[in-house]
């Protein structure tokens, strides 16, 4: 499923208003900004539980990450 995809399906649950939603590719360091999920809602109970969901459904189907490790 892609990216926009997975952010129509969640924008359309009960109180959420907007989601955005952005993921950044490269070679990253220890504490660079990899990716970024922001919901919009009505009530934090509606946002909490789109916004775990949606994090995972993210990380598992639309972000690939690769570790390399020096030796």
């Amino acid at each position: 499923m892609l990216k926009s995809e997975i952010k129509k399906k969640s924008e359309s649950k009960k109180g959420i208003f907007k989601i955005k939603i952005e993921a950044n590719a490269g070679e990253f360091e220890p504490g660079d900004d990899l990716l970024w999920i922001i919901v919009a809602g009505d009530v934090r109970k509606n946002v909490k539980e789109v916004l775990s969901a949606l994090l995972e459904e993210v990380k598992s189907m639309a972000v690939e990450k690769k570790e390399i490790l020096d030796d």
